[in-house]
């Protein structure tokens, strides 16, 4: 099990950041299509097809001619988003998917409008806008903002909580925001917190014990870490039934853990 600080530094941090029971996610049984509804969606054509095969131009491409062809599908998917009109999801979608493209151009401001707008149709797609607010804290933590993007990951954490896989990253890129800022056992703290809230993501766990531990080996706190890797070792050591994948998975993040090494090799001298 955790040590009983770390435990007691957790429980007020998930409590300070949101850590309230999950909402139900299976929520009431989705109204009936309208009649001809189905059909009518089967005729549309894509309205991000072109955009897509833009994309794919790209990546058999190199130099300016790579370049040019992200700016195209960047380009087209903002056209998609801004002629879309009332339909949120498709903005959001159309919206999210050039602003990876202004981010991966370095286009830092185009990138940060269409995230911004992502998040403004968060009733038509949650999902979307929970990625957009972590990219959004991402652009923050690179430029060093770090108590900027605690606040967008925050978002996703109190708007959005039932989209399980992004709260987890976000947790966890709070603790990480936490400790680049010195706070060590607040942020600690909260990398641990995302296997209590989260058990179902193991990887997430895994990587960040990981992590804590070889911090605590560092600072010579060997024994409280070789107590974490243990207990980390233990909760996974059942495979998931009925997924190999993620058995497989699961298996290949606890070989990588830097921290089983550290702890077989002696004590750094003092």
């Amino acid at each position: 099990m955790f040590p009983a600080t770390t435990l007691s530094i957790c429980t007020l941090l998930v409590a300070l950041h949101g850590g309230g029971d999950v909402p139900d996610q299976k929520g009431p049984p989705a109204a009936p299509a309208a009649k001809g509804a189905t059909a009518k969606a089967a005729e549309r054509p894509d309205p991000l097809a072109e955009a897509n095969r833009l994309k794919r131009s790209a990546a058999g491409q190199e130099g300016e001619a790579k370049h040019a062809a992200l700016l195209a599908a960047a380009a087209e998917y903002e056209k998609v988003a801004k002629g879309a009109g009332e339909e949120g999801a498709l903005v959001a979608e159309a919206s999210f998917r050039a602003g990876e493209l202004w981010r991966t151009l370095k286009r830092e401001e185009e990138a940060q409008r269409c995230f911004e707008r992502a998040t403004a149709h968060v009733a038509a797609a949650p999902r979307v806008a929970a990625r957009a607010w972590l990219e959004l804290g991402h652009a923050q933590r690179r430029a060093k903002q770090f108590d900027a993007a605690e606040r967008l990951y925050q978002r996703v954490l109190s708007i959005v909580p039932e989209q399980r896989r992004e709260s987890a990253m976000a947790l966890g890129w709070q603790g990480k925001s936490l400790l680049a800022k010195g706070e060590l056992a607040q942020g600690h703290a909260l990398l641990l917190a995302v296997g209590a809230r989260y058990p179902e993501f193991r990887t997430d766990d895994i990587r960040h014990v990981d992590q804590v531990a070889c911090d605590w080996i560092e600072a010579n706190r060997r024994e409280e870490a070789r107590a974490l890797v243990a207990d980390c070792l233990a909760r996974h050591a059942e495979p998931d039934e009925g997924d190999e994948e993620v058995d497989a998975a699961v298996r290949r993040a606890l070989d990588k853990m830097k921290s089983r090494k550290l702890l077989l090799e002696p004590p750094a001298k003092q």
